[in-house]
């Protein structure tokens, strides 16, 4: 396997220097990763799926949202406790404004704001949707949040009141939870951009999706073309990239995987209890480097302007590998 491997990554060399675009090129590229994807289907195939996501659930909520779990139901456009029309905002809704109850965690409002809405999860949070966040004023958001949403300041009231406390907790620490993790919100922006990298997206972008479904489902049952066309037009920070399925990975970032797995495998093989530490601590530190740079670099895509989804993107895919090579590493030492 780790001849087919090395195999592998020499093709990949080759094709990631070379210019030329020719039917040559693209043998060299089919070859590579056809010889890639046979090496993960005897034993490496977590690697060479960069959707896969470290899954840390502690403060996460429900895997789907609320909003997915609710798709078919349209949310409310009034108060449940006194009917009052929600105005407009650019902010996510907690309480009602004319009476102050608790409301559920989705409803239909319309946007106060000339950028659009933001990413529900940055609305909820009330922080601005870029990458680089303070991850200080992230967790202070969060606890200030949970001060006045947590189920124990509702027990004498309503169940449906406690109902919607325990929703809006729950939206606020899934929130927290995906926001203040770099592949996370990572992949959680490229989905907001329509850039998803593959179907766990769903987990943490369930209730942007939702929004976006009940908002397109309204626009058609209103048979109203043009505003159809007036909100399409409307100018947004947020600029959807076309779905490509079956995008190839970037053959240097494939590369670098294949060589991290190799590094794995030499480190843990050793005999010797000490050196095995050793080498185990030294590959994880040139990932722990790779995974700051790749941070970095996605801080740069993200937030600039105008943002390079592309490059978002493949340092996504690394920073994705990179996160698998830390977990293996941690069940081998």
């Amino acid at each position: 396997m780790r001849a087919s491997r090395r195999g592998a990554r020499d093709l990949l060399v080759a094709a990631s220097r070379s210019n030329a675009r020719s039917a040559s090129y693209r043998g060299v590229w089919l070859t590579a990763v056809r010889l890639a994807s046979t090496s993960a289907a005897r034993g490496c195939a977590s690697w060479t799926s960069p959707a896969r996501r470290c899954r840390h659930r502690a403060l996460g909520g429900g895997a789907r949202g609320f909003a997915a779990d609710a798709a078919d139901e349209h949310p409310p456009t009034a108060c449940w406790a006194c009917a009052a029309p929600f105005g407009a905002s650019a902010e996510h809704r907690f309480f009602c404004d004319a009476c102050g109850e608790i409301l559920p965690a989705r409803v239909a409002a319309p946007t106060r704001g000339a950028d659009g809405a933001a990413p529900v999860l940055f609305r909820v949070l009330g922080i601005a949707p870029r990458f680089e966040v303070d991850l200080d004023a992230l967790e202070a958001a969060m606890k200030r949040l949970q001060k006045v949403l947590h189920p124990d300041k509702f027990g004498a009231r309503s169940e449906r009141a406690r109902a919607h406390s325990a929703e809006q907790a729950s939206l606020v620490n899934r929130a927290y939870a995906v926001l203040r993790d770099p592949l996370r919100r990572a992949k959680y922006m490229l989905a907001a951009r329509g850039a998803r990298l593959g179907e766990d997206d769903d987990d943490d972008f369930g209730d942007d999706a939702a929004e976006r479904r009940f908002a397109t489902s309204s626009l058609d049952s209103d048979g109203d073309s043009s505003r159809a066309g007036a909100a399409d037009s409307r100018p947004s920070s947020i600029q959807h990239e076309p779905t490509r399925a079956h995008e190839p990975v970037d053959p240097e970032v494939l590369m670098l995987a294949m060589e991290t797995r190799e590094a794995i495998e030499d480190a843990a093989a050793d005999t010797d209890p000490t050196r095995r530490r050793e080498a185990l601590a030294a590959v994880a530190a040139a990932a722990a480097a790779r995974e700051s740079a790749c941070v970095a670099a996605l801080a740069r895509a993200f937030d600039g302007d105008p943002p390079d989804v592309p490059a978002a993107k493949r340092a996504t895919v690394e920073l994705a590998y990179l996160a698998r090579a830390r977990e293996e590493i941690k069940e081998k030492e």
